[in-house]
């Protein structure tokens, strides 16, 4: 209903002919009191104060002379541009310092008779972070409290929460990844911070600021710079941060840009040091440049649909994000809200969208989301901040409700009856699977393993083997035999089997995973598919017959590795359903954990 009254209040607003104007959607209003967790990420954050210097004015006798003057945010530099300058100085958030006197000169406008300038210090990254922490503790006042914060070069990323809710967040975890010069430079990069939510809900947030420019070269930078980053900064045995979290939030200036398709006769270069955009016309066959026949710029063509407010059709058919996203290249099953809302670069530094020509407008600045459980993460909120007049970008913001899984746990226990399920995985086969041996192939084997829950697990290895839940760790999870040489296996044969007690908790995660078999060092993640217990016994697509018999069939299902497709896999999944727990299940966890205990005593004595 928020968005559907958003885009009405769009629709009715007048259209001008400013490349977008004051075109802006009405911001929705929370209580602060609302959000149990507040994380801000900023990029380019390089911090500056700046000094007030105050000189004697010229007595020229003349009231209207001399009087303070303002100092213009707008710092344009047409030669250099913040989203292409990797080790920039220039401040992006030019915040001026109150001046105490400032009151009385404005109360007082005949003693109101000097001239201000500035000196501009950039702050180390220590100081700018606390005064950043200040700002937003004193915007968010004695209610909250703040629970992480992170700098890596010019990135930032804070994370508040409520006083009262302090002691429920657990396991705070927070990884960096460069992905800037040589893999070295925190200009390019990302933040990852993790945390569980009263023992059973894993959050994540990514902050990023991916690499620059338009073109296809560069979308695969900024591909590239999302798998190094969820690769590098996994905290997790096996998994990126996408696949072991319940819910992920992806956001920063992640510089996607708006991309249309090349006329053949077109090529569109930038001159940095002009205020607008020139393009290159190849001859036509008779030899002549028509400007006629000119096609429009990609700069020109956006403005347009801007001017139009057609933002459906910008964002659906151009985004480079949302194509890439339905082709697999890069955070797959992720979602978003839709872009109802003029883009948010690059703008000049004033309220409201007024675009610069060398640049087409582009939705840079997004928050993303993914969620194991998706029926229990709702958006509440999703939009630009257009008075925000200090940087090229509009910054985003967003708000969503989650529904914890303790609470959804204790609502399952109240309803449902206890039981069991018995899980048989069979007739399993993968192709196009990626290719991580120097020989051009892989020695793939599947292996299951699962978080947040009790499992009794059989293979041909493993007998009525328990394992709890798990972040990390060598284990012995079940697996079947590898195959040598070859990304398209089957797995003839071969079964693994689980038993799992109901009702099965909301947080239980499942992940058929495949590896790569490494005979002098240890085997590589490939790449895995998750799922979630309660889907899996428990979802639409599970039909039980009058024997609680159920057969679920994934043919091709995607492959998952730092958010990228890498392969498929086709398995057979039997269920049985049972009224009765098993025993062995919920006792035999402390029984092992005591047989071990006194074995090893045994062998010391």
């Amino acid at each position: 209903q928020q968005q559907q009254q958003q885009e009405q209040q769009q629709q009715e607003q007048p259209k001008d002919g400013t490349g977008g104007g004051d075109t802006t959607t009405t911001p929705i209003i929370f209580a602060k009191e609302t959000f149990d967790l507040i994380a801000v990420g900023l990029q380019e954050a390089t911090w500056s104060n700046q000094k007030k210097k105050k000189k004697k004015p010229k007595d020229n006798g003349d009231d209207d002379e001399g009087t303070t003057q303002e100092l213009e945010d707008d710092k344009e530099d047409d030669v250099v541009d913040d989203d292409e300058e990797d080790d920039a100085t220039e401040a992006t958030d030019n915040e001026e310092e109150p001046d105490e006197n400032n009151n009385n000169n404005n109360n007082h406008p005949e003693q109101a008779t000097t001239t201000t300038t500035t000196t501009e210090t950039i702050l180390p990254n220590n100081k700018d972070m606390s005064q950043l922490a200040s700002l937003l503790d004193t915007v968010l006042g004695d209610q909250y409290r703040p629970l992480a914060e992170k700098s890596r070069g010019q990135m930032r990323f804070v994370v508040f929460c409520r006083h009262d809710n302090y002691r429920d967040f657990t396991d705070v975890d927070v990884r960096c990844e460069n992905t800037g010069l040589a893999h070295v430079w925190a200009n390019k990069g990302g933040i990852v911070l993790s945390l569980t939510y009263r023992g059973t809900t894993r959050l994540s947030f990514l902050s990023a600021h991916l690499a620059a420019h338009e073109g296809a070269p560069h979308y695969a930078a900024r591909c590239d710079n999302l798998d190094e980053i969820l690769n590098g900064a996994k905290n997790h045995a096996y998994y990126d941060v996408a696949l072991s979290s319940h819910h992920l939030f992806v956001l920063g200036d992640l510089n996607f840009r708006t991309r249309f398709a090349v006329h053949r006769n077109e090529t569109t270069t930038t001159q940095r040091k002009s205020s607008s955009t020139t393009k290159t016309v190849q001859p036509d066959d008779n030899g002549t440049n028509d400007d006629d026949k000119e096609p429009p710029s990609s700069v020109d063509r956006a403005l347009a649909l801007v001017e139009q407010q057609d933002y459906k059709k910008l964002y659906y058919q151009h985004d480079e994000l949302i194509a890439g996203i339905a082709k697999g290249e890069l955070l797959v099953d992720f979602d978003t809200l839709p872009c109802n809302f003029p883009p948010t670069f690059k703008v000049l530094r004033e309220k409201g969208f007024h675009y610069k020509p060398q640049r087409t407008p582009s939705y840079t600045d997004r928050i993303l989301y993914r969620s194991a459980n998706k029926q229990y993460l709702k958006p509440l909120a999703y939009e630009p901040c257009p008075d925000f007049a200090t940087s090229d970008h509009k910054p985003l913001r967003g708000a969503y409700a989650i529904t914890p899984n303790a609470v959804l746990t204790r609502q399952f226990r109240q309803t449902e009856p206890p039981g069991s399920y018995r899980i048989a995985f069979s007739q399993m086969a993968c192709r196009n699977l990626p290719a991580l041996d120097v020989t051009g192939t892989s020695d793939p084997y599947i292996m299951l393993t699962w978080e947040f829950v009790d499992v009794l697990a059989t293979d041909r290895e493993h007998k009525n083997l328990l394992m709890r839940w798990t972040s990390s760790g060598d284990r012995k999870w079940p697996k079947t035999q590898f195959l040598s040489r070859t990304l398209n296996p089957t797995f003839t044969g071969e079964e693994l089997e689980l038993s799992i007690n109901g009702p099965v908790p909301a947080e239980a995660l499942l992940f058929i995973t495949v590896m790569d078999y490494d005979l002098h060092s240890a085997d590589d993640l490939m790449c895995a598919l998750p799922i979630n217990f309660r889907d899996l016994v428990g979802g639409d697509q599970v039909r039980y017959n009058k024997h609680n018999r159920a057969t679920i069939q994934y043919t091709d299902k995607p492959l998952l590795h730092n958010g990228k497709y890498s392969g498929t896999i086709t398995v057979t999944i039997d269920i049985t359903k049972s009224n009765q727990p098993n025993p062995e299940i919920n006792g035999q966890a402390r029984k092992k954990e005591g047989g071990l205990l006194k074995k090893l005593m045994c062998r010391k004595q």
